[in-house]
C-alpha cells in the first residue's frame, strides 16, 4: 500500500482498534484500512474493512496477506503520479490524498480516492497510518459531464467557442516562444438555411454532425476544430513552420482539403420513433476565411474577426472558396479587412 512515513516495525498493543474499525467499516461507504511500515521498508496491513470486496473486488483476507495485490490494480498511466505523491507523504510524514484509476480483475475501471493520516506514535514508537478508500466513479462521471457542457458543443461534440479561445491563447503564447506560425480558419456552410427550412432542424442537425466529423478527419490531433454556433465552424492550425510562406502553403492546403470534402454530397438519415426513417441527399459548400499568426501581438479577438471578415469576402466572391486575410509587409495590415495584424 502507498503513502507512509518510514518507521521501524515493533509489536503493537494487543487489539489495536480492530473492534472499533470493524464496527465503523460495516456502515461507512468507504474501505477503512490501517498499516505500518516494516523494517524492510514494506507495508504491513493491520486492518482492511469489508468494503474491500465491493470497491476493489478483492477478499480482505487476501489483501491482508499480500498488500501488493492493491498495487497491481492501479492503472499504469496513473501509477507514476501516485508513487510520487506517496514518496512525498512518506518522507514528510504528512496526510496523504490522491485520486486515481484501478482496473479490477473482472476488467472494470473505477476511480478511487485514497486518503490516510499518520497517528501519534505508540509507546513502543510505532506510527500507525489510518486511511479510507472511496469509490468516486460516479462523481468523476458527473464532473466530466459538467466539463463537456462547459467546453464542448453538445450537438457535434467539438470544442465550443470558450474552449477554442482558451486553446488559441495557449497557442499564441507557444508561438511567441517558438517563432512558428499558425493559422485560424473560419468557415460557414453555404445555403444551410435552405436545408433547415426545407427538411427541418433534425436534418440540419444531422448535416452539422457529419460536417464536424469530416472536419476532424482533415486536421491533425494538435489542431483544434470547433463549432462557434449555427453553421459556423473554426479551425485552429498550430505549429506549421517558422517560415511564413511555407506556413501559408500548409494552411492553404488544409483549407482547400476542408472546402473540397465539405463539397461532397451528404447522405443524411433521420430516425423518427415509430415512423419511417427520412433519407436526404444534400449538396453543401463552404466559404472559408483564413488568417496567419505568429506570437501574441495579433490579439485573440482581432484574429477571429479578421478570419471572419475574410470568410464574408469569400461568400461575396461567389462562395465555395477560400480567402486569406493577407497582410502587407510594409504595414502588417490585412488587405481584406484593413485591420492591423
Amino acid at each position: 500500500m502507498p503513502h507512509a512515513a518510514v518507521q521501524t516495525h515493533k509489536l503493537l498493543p494487543t487489539g489495536w482498534g480492530h473492534n472499533r474499525l470493524r464496527r465503523f467499516s460495516s456502515v461507512l461507504p468507504g474501505m477503512l484500512y490501517e498499516y505500518v511500515m516494516t523494517a524492510q521498508g514494506g507495508r504491513e496491513l493491520l486492518f482492511v474493512g469489508s468494503k474491500c470486496r465491493e470497491i476493489l473486488e478483492l477478499n480482505e483476507n487476501d489483501l491482508l496477506d499480500n498488500p501488493k495485490l492493491f498495487g497491481a490494480l492501479v492503472m499504469e498511466e496513473d501509477l507514476p503520479r501516485l508513487m510520487a505523491e506517496d514518496e512525498t507523504a512518506n518522507k514528510e510524514g504528512t496526510p496523504f490524498s490522491s485520486e486515481f484509476r484501478i482496473r479490477t480483475y473482472s476488467g472494470r475501471v473505477k476511480w478511487i480516492q485514497m486518503s490516510s493520516n499518520p497517528n501519534p506514535a505508540t509507546d513502543g514508537g510505532v506510527v500507525v497510518w489510518s486511511g479510507v478508500l472511496l469509490a468516486i466513479t460516479k462523481r468523476k462521471q458527473m464532473e466530466e459531464q459538467v466539463r463537456q457542457l462547459g467546453f464542448f458543443d453538445q450537438l457535434t461534440n467539438l470544442p465550443n467557442r470558450r474552449l477554442l479561445k482558451d486553446r488559441l491563447v495557449q497557442t499564441l503564447s507557444a508561438s511567441d516562444r517558438s517563432g512558428m506560425f499558425g493559422a485560424l480558419l473560419v468557415l460557414d456552410l453555404d445555403n444551410f438555411k435552405v436545408l433547415n427550412d426545407t427538411h427541418g432542424h433534425l436534418v440540419g442537425d444531422a448535416l452539422l454532425v457529419e460536417a464536424a466529423a469530416r472536419l476532424k478527419n482533415c486536421v491533425r490531433l494538435t489542431d483544434t476544430p470547433a463549432r462557434f454556433g449555427g453553421d459556423e465552424f473554426v479551425v485552429m492550425l498550430s505549429e506549421l513552420s517558422i517560415d511564413e510562406n511555407e506556413s501559408r502553403k500548409i494552411a492553404s492546403q488544409v483549407a482547400e482539403k476542408i472546402r473540397s470534402i465539405l463539397a461532397e454530397p451528404f447522405m443524411l438519415t433521420v430516425e423518427h420513433e415509430g415512423q419511417t426513417d427520412v433519407y436526404v441527399q444534400h449538396h453543401c459548400t463552404a466559404s472559408i476565411g483564413a488568417v496567419m499568426f505568429r506570437g501574441k501581438a495579433a490579439g485573440l479577438e482581432n484574429l477571429i474577426q479578421s478570419a471572419d471578415d475574410a470568410m464574408y469576402q469569400a461568400k461575396e466572391g461567389g462562395r465555395n472558396q477560400v480567402r486569406f486575410c493577407a497582410a502587407r509587409e510594409d504595414s502588417r495590415k490585412c488587405d481584406v479587412c484593413g485591420k492591423a495584424l
